[in-house]
C-alpha cells in the first residue's frame, strides 16, 4: 500500500520556504485551527511528480485558519508573519474561514453558509486534490487535514467537489492548472 503522506511529508520538506513558514506557525502556539493548504500543497506534489522545480507555478501561499472570536484579524496575523519571515518569495493569502460566508456571495456570486470549522472548509474546496492542509505540531511532526484522501493528488486527477463550488469556478481552475501542468487528468463536471 503507497502511503502517500509519508511521500507529501517527504515533498513539501523540499520546498525550504514552506517549511520555514510551517515552523514559524508553529512557533507561534495560535489559539485557533489552521492550516497551509491548497494550492501551494498540491503544487509542490504536482511539480516533484512532473520533474519542475519545486517553486513553479506557486503563485501564492494559502494560510488558512478558523477563528470565530476574530481574536487576530487576518491583517494582524499577516504583520506577526511578516516580522518573523523578513524575506519570504511568495505571497501569502491568509483567511480566516470563519467570516469567509460574509463576503463570498460579493466575490462568487452566490452565498454560502458560515463554515463551522477549518476541516469543513477545507472539505469545500474546488476540487478533490486540492482540499488538502498542512501543519507543524511542536513536536516538529507535520499533520495533514485531506478529506477526500491523497489518491487524486499523486494520481495527478483533478475531480470537482460539488460541495459549494460552481461549473465554472471548477472550470476555470481546471483550465488554469492543465497549462501549468500538462500532464494532469482533468474529469469533467
Amino acid at each position: 500500500m503507497i502511503n502517500y503522506e509519508k511521500q507529501l511529508k517527504e515533498m513539501l520538506e523540499q520546498n525550504e520556504e514552506i517549511i520555514h513558514l510551517l515552523s514559524c506557525l508553529s512557533d507561534l502556539d495560535l489559539p485557533f485551527d489552521y492550516y497551509v493548504a491548497a494550492g501551494c500543497v498540491a503544487n509542490t506534489v504536482w511539480n516533484q511528480l512532473s520533474g519542475n522545480a519545486i517553486d513553479y507555478g506557486i503563485s501564492d501561499i494559502d494560510l488558512v485558519y478558523y477563528d470565530k472570536g476574530n481574536q487576530l484579524s487576518e491583517r494582524e496575523f499577516q504583520q506577526i508573519l511578516s516580522s518573523m519571515i523578513k524575506s519570504f518569495p511568495y505571497q501569502l493569502d491568509i483567511k480566516n474561514q470563519a467570516n469567509v460566508h460574509f463576503w463570498y456571495e460579493e466575490k462568487f456570486g452566490f452565498a454560502i453558509p458560515a463554515y463551522t470549522s477549518i476541516n469543513e472548509a477545507i472539505a469545500s474546496w474546488p476540487t478533490t486534490a486540492t482540499a488538502v492542509g498542512v501543519k507543524m505540531e511542536k513536536n516538529d511532526k507535520m499533520t495533514m487535514y485531506a478529506p477526500y484522501h491523497l489518491d487524486d493528488l499523486f494520481n495527478m486527477r483533478i475531480v470537482p467537489n460539488k460541495v459549494i463550488v460552481t461549473k465554472e469556478i471548477y472550470e476555470y481552475k481546471a483550465r488554469k492548472w492543465k497549462a501549468k501542468w500538462p500532464n494532469l487528468v482533468v474529469y469533467d463536471w
